[in-house]
């Protein structure tokens, strides 16, 4: 397939951005703790210390649900409709008409709200204030927060709180504004930044959210028009919204049963010149290993695949439905270890019960027979 030239990221830069980031906010941030103490007229013990420290983190968590209540706002105002609330692992999720409280976590984020595009709008779904609406209300907290800070400089518990809800606040607008990728994960500024330049991650957008929807109502990926995950010719998979929806289709194949071409997919974006966002290979590394597995059972390549980073990943990613299906079919099938397959059967359940994506339970129920149905075959030979 035919693609764009891509040009190689600066890595160096990304680094060197984020800790002049943390760089800046550590300066301001002992610089105003000098300043509240000065303002006060105190000598700061131990304790003011530490209380001011528990404050920041109490401002800070509550940016992070102030935003992702902007994204799910200026979504709102864009035409989208609700559809799940993260903060951490706690997720409420609007399904079928009825509100569920469920558990799921993405490492490198705090929180995260999905929202369902309005219809029929693949070309030129709405997308600058939906990802834009985080940072847009951390900006108006943390200048109430300055002014209360300011206004309330004789009292010390304010002071303490409203000035690490600003500092907080900043952190995040920074974090989250300035187009970057930490921990693997593009921040909203980098989604807006990959959506401006290329009308196939628009689309991709549009597919990505729709199909999210659909799968936690129920609907499998096998069961939508192969179509939607066609991609051009041209298609830059360096863009990690154009690379999600080749990663879709590879997954519409791995539903169907259509193992070889769902590695075909996978491998067409382990290629190292894309430069995938970290966090979709280690994805894409795991379904690979799961392939081999059930495919080939090469045993020296599959002890290379699963090497020490990829099970630190997999230990970090314990609430993906999916890591319990990989380590079924490895302990069934590989070191046919009867009890620890067992094992991963229950942590299967367990993950199920408060998993939020209905249709990919139904997926992953249908590739726990598969695994089981290769390790029957294997036992008549």
């Amino acid at each position: 397939m035919a693609q764009k030239k891509i040009k190689k990221p600066n890595r160096w830069s990304a680094i060197f951005l984020q800790l002049g980031i943390g760089a800046v906010t550590g300066l301001v941030i002992g610089i105003g703790v000098a300043l509240i103490f000065d303002r006060l007229q105190i000598k700061p013990s131990i304790w003011d210390v530490v209380l001011l420290f528990l404050l920041f983190i109490v401002g800070y968590f509550l940016q992070i649900i102030i935003h992702e209540a902007g994204h799910l706002i200026f979504g709102l105002l864009s035409g989208y409709h609700f559809l799940s609330f993260r903060v951490g692992s706690i997720t409420l999720v609007h399904l079928n008409g009825t509100w569920q409280w469920k558990r799921f976590s993405i490492q490198g984020t705090g929180g995260q709200c999905l929202m369902i595009p309005p219809e029929n709008r693949e070309k030129d779904c709405p997308y600058r204030l939906y990802n834009a609406g985080g940072v847009i209300s951390n900006l108006i907290v943390s200048i109430f927060a300055a002014l209360l800070f300011y206004l309330c400089n004789d009292i010390k518990y304010i002071s303490y709180l409203s000035f690490g809800l600003m500092m907080s606040g900043i952190f995040i607008l920074l974090t989250n504004g300035i187009p970057m990728k930490i921990g693997g994960v593009g921040n909203d500024g980098y989604n807006i930044f990959q959506l401006e330049k290329d009308p196939i991650a628009k689309r991709g957008w549009y597919i990505q959210l729709k199909t999210n929807a659909l799968l936690s109502e129920g609907k499998r990926m096998r069961e939508f028009p192969l179509e939607w995950f066609e991609i051009e010719k041209n298609a830059d998979f360096s863009n990690p919204i154009v690379a999600s929806l080749k990663i879709q289709q590879g997954n519409w194949y791995l539903d169907s049963g259509e193992f070889e071409r769902a590695k075909q997919c996978y491998e067409e974006l382990m290629e190292p010149d894309l430069h995938l966002m970290e966090i979709y290979k280690k994805e894409l590394e795991c379904e690979l290993l799961f392939l081999e597995i059930i495919t080939t059972r090469n045993l020296k390549k599959i002890q290379r695949m699963y090497n020490k980073q990829l099970k630190d990943y997999i230990k970090a990613t314990k609430y993906y439905i999916s890591r319990k299906r990989l380590m079924y079919a490895y302990y069934k099938i590989m070191e046919k270890d009867v009890q620890k397959a067992a094992k991963s059967l229950v942590e299967f359940e367990k993950v199920a019960k408060t998993y939020p994506n209905l249709g990919e339970i139904r997926m992953e129920r249908d590739l726990l027979k598969v695994i089981d149905r290769i390790e029957e075959e294997k036992a008549v030979e």
